[in-house]
């Protein structure tokens, strides 16, 4: 499983979204790419900053060619080791 919180800039009422995407095995590049492809249709047209942890799918060569070409989306990058900052590690502590 792959998990996102969503927060909405300007309208924060709105609250968290949670964006997920299940598959059968491990993610390597072209299953993130897949999960965020997803996202760009689930955010419509929306700026997205994504916040990701060190997944070594996350920094490939090919994941930062396709980051290039996206008008739609920033990536930064936690910390080395920083569960405790990602709180989609909440929710995966919470499912186990």
């Amino acid at each position: 499983m792959a998990g996102a919180s969503g927060y909405h800039s300007t309208d924060p009422d709105r609250g968290a979204r949670l964006c997920f995407h299940l598959k059968p095995g491990s993610y390597d590049t072209a299953g993130v790419i897949e999960v965020l492809e997803q996202m760009k249709v689930f955010y419509r047209g929306e700026r997205v900053v994504l916040v990701r942890d060190g997944l070594s799918a996350h920094w490939s060569r090919a994941m930062r060619a396709w980051v290039a070409e996206q008008d739609w989306l920033t990536l930064e990058r936690l910390p080395a080791y920083a569960p405790e900052l990602n709180p989609v590690e909440l929710l995966w502590s919470s499912l186990k």
